[in-house]
């Protein structure tokens, strides 16, 4: 994993981001752990409490393992903070993912994969996919000062089956 602490404006987060970057570091299926580490840090630095560092921190790792599984082995993350968030773009060069997987609903109590989307989008304020010829970008958006319980505002509901 190569890790960078960028200083404001010098053009590392992504490009229409002018807010304080925080992380920008490739990543792969050995780095996993230390990239997971160094976002804790950021959130911690940015004053997320210990609840919201362990969701937002899940979040991240989910859209990282899913580059890593899906996605080519690899990618990048850019973490950069807001007044009042932490935004986060996950990127890959996969072939993507298809629009109906994009929103999944709540996966069935055994099933043993499906849930990283659809705990990202549980937790996070705003969650983006973009996919085209370069590959996938999740850009997440999680508040600095989140309510109390992650997600309270979204009911859960078990899909049909």
């Amino acid at each position: 994993m190569t890790l960078q602490s960028p200083s404001p404006g010098q053009g590392t987060a992504p490009p229409s981001v002018p807010d304080t970057a925080l992380l920008t570091c490739s990543f792969d299926a050995t780095s996993v752990t230390s990239l997971r580490r160094a976002v804790e840090r950021c959130a911690r630095a940015a004053g997320l409490d210990d609840l919201a560092v362990f969701v937002f921190c899940l979040a991240v790792h989910e859209a990282v393992i899913n580059a890593v599984c899906h996605g080519g082995g690899r990618g990048k993350v850019h973490l950069w903070q807001h007044a009042d968030r932490l935004s986060c773009q996950i990127s890959d060069q996969g072939p993507g993912i298809a629009t109906n997987l994009r929103h999944p609903p709540c996966p069935e109590p055994d099933s043993s994969n499906g849930r990283g989307l659809w705990l990202i989008r549980r937790v996070c304020h705003d969650v983006t996919i973009t996919c085209d010829s370069a590959g996938t970008r999740i850009l997440l958006h999680f508040p600095l000062h989140p309510p109390s319980q992650p997600g309270a505002n979204t009911p859960v509901t078990p899909s049909a089956a």
